[in-house]
């Protein structure tokens, strides 16, 4: 089997034991893809009927099939678990270099069964899993969260997902973050707060292995062509926040709480806007060719120096007062 290992990890956060699922390939066939894969993975391992923050709700994680190829917008993993917000299996996926460690670890999904007593961060080294101590970690914001355990652990190649304040309180619109980037749909954050699940932290060294590594390099690099040309120049220029004046023209710009598809001051936080006026750089995700990534920074006032990735979802979701008072 390429590209996956057959090889599911599973985690006891309360007991601190860990083991091992294997799956045939015929499973793989079925379930393609880390949303798909980490969604039936949630399905299999999960307490019917269990409250979304209970410890009978798993947190399952699974990788991309392209994650640590040459695939351009391959390196991507998927989040699934019981969402605190409906009540129903809710899905996220993320991307970046944590998604490259997770498939270098050599797991091809991870599920995290129970709650912790204490608040912990898991730190998958490879074959090795160890259950860190993460109560110094209390408070922390994403970033300072992930820059802190890559200072203790000695080595700039772990990479982590991790929750912020918002998910240690068990806020259900909560995110995992990592890398700059988040699983941010359904309440994930609340659902690893709730286990005291602070951090999950990755370091892989093994080789993706590949059916044929000439035909994915050709076929790598005509993505990666076609990624840079006309079809993708808006969010290589302006991100995804080049929708907010198309979706706002439109009548579907989902704005005061998905009341409205229109926003009077729509021009005011828009990617032009904030090309124009607040850009600071743009960055890539790792396996990423066409760098959407949109970095915005605060020229004056009191927040002077501030820096911010800016999304259009992030936009259209802002407080509609916000524009007006800017």
């Amino acid at each position: 089997m390429y590209g996956y290992t057959g090889k599911i990890l599973h985690i006891d956060l309360k007991k601190r034991k860990t083991w091992v699922e294997t799956k045939p390939e015929s499973w793989y066939k079925t379930y393609i893809g880390g949303v798909s894969m980490a969604t039936r993975l949630c399905w299999e391992n999960i307490e019917v009927g269990c409250d979304p923050l209970a410890p009978g709700n798993p947190i399952c994680i699974a990788g991309g099939i392209f994650a640590g190829t040459p695939v351009s917008v391959g390196g991507k993993y998927g989040m699934a678990s019981k969402s605190p917000l409906t009540g129903f299996i809710g899905d996220s996926l993320s991307g970046s270099w944590t998604s490259v460690a997770l498939k270098r670890t050599g797991w091809d999904g991870i599920v995290i069964h129970d709650a912790s007593d204490e608040w912990v961060n898991v730190f998958i080294d490879d074959n090795r899993v160890e259950f860190r101590s993460a109560e110094h970690l209390l408070g922390m914001g994403t970033h300072d969260t992930e820059e802190t355990i890559r200072e203790e652990l000695g080595d700039d190649q772990v990479r982590s997902a991790v929750i912020g304040p918002a998910g240690e309180n068990l806020a259900r619109i909560a995110n995992v973050s990592n890398d700059g980037r988040k699983a941010g749909r359904t309440g994930h954050g609340a659902v690893w707060g709730s286990k005291k699940l602070k951090a999950l932290s990755m370091r892989g060294t093994h080789n993706v292995q590949v059916a044929d590594p000439d035909t994915l390099l050709k076929l790598s690099f005509d993505i990666m062509q076609s990624a840079q040309g006309p079809h993708t120049q808006k969010y290589r220029v302006l991100g995804t926040t080049s929708n907010v004046l198309n979706m706002n023209r439109l009548g579907l710009l989902p704005t005061h709480n998905y009341q409205r598809g229109t926003f009077e001051d729509a021009e005011l936080v828009s990617g032009e806007y904030l090309h124009e006026h607040n850009k600071a750089k743009t960055i890539a995700c790792a396996q990423c060719s066409i760098a959407c990534e949109q970095v915005g920074q605060v020229k004056e006032g009191p927040y002077e120096g501030a820096m911010s990735h800016i999304e259009y979802e992030s936009l259209y979701a802002s407080p509609p007062t916000a524009a007006s008072t800017t």
